[in-house]
């Protein structure tokens, strides 16, 4: 059976509600009731955050070594217990950006997008400090959407691809099974610096969504 369709997008047949939280950038300015300005780790209040051009749209500091990050948090915490969450990458930014999105208790239990120096994705798992990575090579066109999904029928969390936000491939799975809580969760909406550079360029994200509540 086809998903339902939510606003152009696919949605998981696993979970069982409709889209609930979710956010197109397109009034252009941080909607306060959602989120907050931050980042789950190594926070630089410096790197400027915007919702511009209908996008969210967040730049790193020029001719910083210093690893940094910032975008959104969710102002809520989610029970993300058989849920979803999508996110639309416009750009992964310059070759020193840093792009993250993900889910988080704190900086030592999460689970997240990374997209760093290497041009590579690390699916990161992290519990009690300690990471689980697998490691993918980045594609601009096939990986233009990134999704979060966890099946409560095998307890696994998915990381998923695709180029249209219609059509998922599975990039990595990874059972859960008490390694990681994931009733009580943030999301981030993270970017920044990892390396130096001159004339850094923004890392833009679209189309939030999820059937979080």
């Amino acid at each position: 059976m086809m998903s339902p369709i939510y606003a152009g997008i696919i949605k998981p047949q696993s979970s069982g509600s409709a889209v609930v939280f979710e956010d197109n950038f397109n009034d252009n300015t941080r909607d306060v009731s959602k989120w907050a300005i931050g980042s789950y780790t190594t926070s630089d209040p410096l790197i400027t955050v915007l919702e511009q051009n209908n996008r969210l749209e967040i730049l790193g500091r020029a001719a910083q070594a210093v690893i940094g990050y910032n975008g959104y948090i969710s102002n809520q915490s989610y029970n993300f217990t058989n849920k979803f969450a999508q996110i639309e990458v416009v750009s992964r930014g310059h070759s020193s950006a840093n792009l993250r999105f993900g889910f988080f208790i704190d900086p030592d239990n999460y689970f997240m997008f990374i997209n760093g120096t290497t041009g590579q994705w690390t699916l990161r798992k992290r519990a009690l400090a300690t990471n689980t990575d697998f490691v993918l090579n980045y594609n601009a066109t096939t990986h233009r959407f990134i999704r979060l999904r966890h099946s409560t029928s095998d307890d696994h969390l998915h990381f998923e691809v695709s180029p249209d936000g219609a059509t998922w491939s599975a990039a990595r799975s990874s059972i859960l099974r008490g390694t990681l809580v994931i009733t009580n969760l943030k999301i981030n909406i993270g970017g920044g610096t990892a390396n130096s550079n001159a004339s850094p360029q923004a890392t833009i994200y679209d189309n939030f969504v999820s059937d979080l509540i």
